[in-house]
């Protein structure tokens, strides 16, 4: 086994360079290959709200406090089941926080279309609405489902997000006050994807749809 390893070590090493290429990464360091989409999206969660929880106990600790300040986890109309059994399974075990569904948009019949509201979120990030964006922990969007042909505006969520992000930072290397996942599992080798301009914090993508890679 070590022996076939070395054998074909270039050419395991060049799926990282192809799959950061692919996503328009910054280096093959952002690129981790797992066993299923499920298993990346969940680990990247639980890393993410796991990393939020420690910073806020740790604040709480500083502070010689017991009050945590509420979390929301945001997601889309359209989300994929497993991430929300994930989503939900988390804001069970941890009483401060909850998830809500963003806002979708409305047709002319005033039916919702699933395609997340881009006008309400920059009303939410920006105060306008009663809910305090300072409270906003995560914020998950499926950039296609796998039951419809909606398409989420990724790239104009993530420039908000960004933007909200710049404004509440403390310093330029500071964590980001709130993360933002992607699950792009319908859009990789379908239509281009480019995580500098979703400015996303994590993507998911699966090789076995759209790019015919094995299972």
């Amino acid at each position: 086994g070590y022996v076939a390893g070395a054998v074909v070590a270039d050419e395991l090493a060049s799926i990282y360079s192809s799959v950061a290429a692919l996503v328009h990464a910054a280096s093959v360091d952002e690129i981790a290959l797992v066993e299923s989409a499920t298993v990346a999206w969940t680990r990247l969660f639980y890393a993410f709200a796991q990393h939020i929880q420690d910073q806020d106990e740790d604040t709480q600790a500083q502070q010689s406090t017991t009050n945590a300040d509420p979390k929301m986890i945001w997601i889309s109309e359209a989300e994929y089941a497993a991430n929300v059994v994930a989503i939900c399974r988390w804001a069970r075990t941890h009483p401060q926080w909850t998830v809500r569904m963003l806002p979708s948009a409305r047709d002319a019949d005033g039916r919702s279309t699933g395609k997340v509201d881009i006008g309400h979120i920059s009303d939410i990030l920006q105060g306008r609405t009663e809910v305090n964006p300072a409270h906003i922990a995560m914020v998950c969007v499926t950039e296609i489902p796998t039951n419809s042909g909606i398409v989420n505006p990724v790239q104009e969520i993530g420039s908000l997000i960004a933007d909200y992000n710049e404004k509440a930072s403390l310093s330029p290397d500071s964590f980001p006050s709130i993360w933002y996942l992607v699950d792009a599992c319908q859009s990789v080798g379908q239509r281009e994807v480019n995580v500098q301009r979703i400015q996303c914090h994590g993507l998911v993508a699966t090789g076995r749809k759209y790019l015919r890679a094995p299972r």
